[in-house]
């Protein structure tokens, strides 16, 4: 890479997204360089590492030092030094250095496992932004053409050629409508409130999702989620390696260290013969604990214990990821067929039908109520089929998730 490249890359990442540019691709990038939670949860890595280079090593020498007056007599005394040091009669400084290494392991599985989950979020709150997007847009355009019956409707009272009825009936929805665009601008707000922290956006910047949901493709119905990709389940196996280790860590442990080390004396002492004495010692010094061997049952029970809930939790993990995967390509496919049924041959239909009880409206041939009912269907046909979309992107943000993409 050109050192003008690597400075452009730099000033890329640096230049924060404007509200109208960002898509929901470009929100879980987002997401994962500014979320909060996901930042701290990265420090967990460095813990580890730092237990990592702590762990595994031999306890520090130890100095004794003796001093040993004749209170009588204060021409004698007793002076005495040491160095002691302990050593391990198993393996198990090597042993807990390997457990370090497996939660290290851990920690930067679980920060894998916490960005996809982040990710699932941040796409989930985005597709449900976008269909309500499209929904304002339905919703608007239904007031737009209400408000313009509405006109027609007015003209035709005030001509003699039909009921005021008809006018206020048309006036009355084009306010129900105004209500609900003020329900999905609330809606907006919840929805942006629960996204705002996921990016770590600012609280005074406006934040605006582009772009918009496609139409739903087929679904491909073979194929089973591949677990040993999914962060979520090698952090289990990890865990549960991590478990195995501890429990040869608590068998090792079951056995005391021992000390070794030398010892100096020296002695001042008088003897009425010989006058003052002086006697120097040197030897080796051995500190064996009894019992040898220290009562860790109980750790080691309960290592068992966890070695067999990661084992159970893995398998349960197993389990739980391939039904995900399963109920997420039912409800895609559910969402396709509705869709298609909707956009191929229902909506047609209900587009058809409107367009003939308006012309006869026109002609006086049918009341308004019909071409008020045939819009309604029509109308909550697209509803259905905004619906249908909006699941259908739901449901796949799961199954790629569970497929491990």
């Amino acid at each position: 890479m050109s050192r003008f490249s690597f400075v452009f890359l730099i000033l890329c990442l640096a230049i924060p997204l404007r509200a109208e540019d960002i898509t929901a691709e470009a929100a879980v990038t987002y997401a994962l360089r500014h979320n909060p939670e996901l930042a701290a949860a990265r420090q967990g890595i460095e813990q580890a590492r730092g237990r990592l280079a702590q762990s595994g090593r031999r306890a520090a020498p130890e100095l004794e030092a003796e001093f040993r007056p004749n209170l009588a007599d204060s021409s004698e005394f007793g002076v005495g030094l040491g160095i002691m040091q302990k050593f391990p009669l198993t393996s198990r400084l090597s042993l807990e250095k390997k457990l370090s290494h497996s939660e290290v392991t851990v920690a930067e599985l679980e920060v894998r496992d916490a960005e996809r989950r982040l990710g699932v979020s941040v796409r989930s709150l985005a597709v449900k932004l976008l269909a309500l997007n499209d929904e304002r847009e339905l919703k608007r355009g239904r007031l737009l053409l209400g408000r313009e019956w509405l006109v027609v409707a007015r003209k035709n009272a005030a001509a003699g050629e039909g009921s005021s009825l008809e006018a206020d009936q048309l006036e009355l929805e084009a306010g129900q409508v105004e209500v609900e665009l003020l329900q999905l601008d609330a809606e907006e707000v919840a929805l942006v409130g629960a996204l705002r922290p996921l990016l770590g956006w600012p609280v005074g910047a406006a934040l605006e999702l582009a772009g918009g949901l496609e139409p739903p493709s087929p679904v491909d119905s073979t194929g089973l989620p591949d677990v040993t990709i999914r962060p979520d389940y090698l952090a289990g196996q990890a865990r549960l390696e991590s478990a195995r280790r501890e429990l040869d860590l608590q068998k090792a442990s079951q056995w005391d260290d021992i000390s070794a080390g030398l010892a100096y004396e020296r002695d001042h002492a008088y003897d009425a013969g010989a006058g003052m004495q002086r006697d120097q010692f040197l030897g080796i010094k051995l500190t064996v604990p009894l019992p040898v061997r220290s009562a860790a049952r109980g750790r080691v029970q309960e290592a068992v214990a966890t070695i067999r809930r990661r084992e159970l939790e893995a398998a349960a993990l197993a389990a739980s990821i391939q039904a995900d995967a399963a109920t997420a390509r039912a409800e895609m496919t559910a969402a396709t067929t509705q869709y298609s049924r909707i956009s191929s041959t229902l909506l047609p239909q209900a587009r058809q039908l409107e367009e003939k009880f308006f012309a006869a409206y026109q002609s006086g041939q049918t009341p308004l109520t019909n071409i008020l009912r045939s819009r309604e269907q029509r109308l909550s046909l697209e509803a259905a089929q905004l619906a249908a979309q909006r699941n259908y992107h739901l449901a796949r943000i799961q199954f790629d998730a569970a497929m491990g993409r």
